[in-house]
């Protein structure tokens, strides 16, 4: 096992040191995360080209939140890293969880809209885009209504290959509503759309949309 003689941050020798891992890297806790942002730092890509009343708050792995400029001074307080690959989130310290009873985790989009008891939805399924015009509240069922298609069996939302024939299905709250059997499955997705625009309203993902309305197939952000 190579052997490290002086603290990466510091330089101070560390000659004959160990920790439980083997030879000590940093002379302390303090040195260890000074390291660690100056490799987060590097790793920060380029920030997004500017947009009028937009700001960028950095994230880990190279990534960005997009904020309204209002938001952001506010929001600069805190360090933000990527969580579950799709949001922007931060800790609250043991004494921000004890006054206000809430978790450890702040998610910066619920944390915008005083964290309600309901979900929150980016109205243009980009987790990272935290205007507040892309905010509103959602009961579970509506936050999946917005989801975008899964690769299954078919290329398109709400529609499964079975019994020899394409059929179609979507979600009403949490029943399953059976849309029919058919030869074609691009009729099968059409009879999807027509059910979701009906059903989902606002927060329809459609196959087939037409202007105003957002795919099922790819993020039209």
């Amino acid at each position: 096992m190579a052997a490290y003689h002086a603290c990466l941050t510091c330089g101070t020798s560390l000659k004959g040191k160990r920790g439980t891992r083997g030879p000590r890297k940093f002379c302390d806790k303090s040195c260890a995360q000074s390291y660690r942002n100056r490799l987060r730092v590097v790793r920060v890509a380029v920030s997004p080209p500017p947009e009028a009343g937009v700001r960028f708050i950095p994230l880990t792995q190279g990534k960005f939140a997009k904020v309204d400029e209002a938001d952001f001074v506010d929001l600069s307080r805190w360090n933000w890293r990527l969580f579950g690959r799709r949001y922007a989130a931060t800790h609250r310290t043991p004494e921000e969880q004890a006054s206000t009873g809430l978790g450890a985790t702040i998610l910066m989009h619920r944390y915008l809209m005083g964290e309600p008891s309901e979900e929150v939805d980016h109205e243009n399924g980009d987790g990272l885009d935290n205007r507040r015009k892309n905010l509103r509240r959602a009961t579970h069922a509506q936050n999946m209504m917005n989801a975008l298609s899964r690769r299954g069996s078919s290329r398109f939302k709400g529609v499964f290959w079975s019994v020899n024939r394409w059929q179609a299905a979507i979600r009403d709250d949490y029943r399953k509503v059976y849309l029919g059997q058919f030869k074609i499955e691009e009729d099968a997705a059409r009879a999807y759309d027509d059910a979701a625009r009906r059903i989902h309203g606002a927060f329809a993902r459609l196959n087939f949309p037409i202007e105003g309305e957002r795919s099922a197939l790819h993020d039209d952000r």
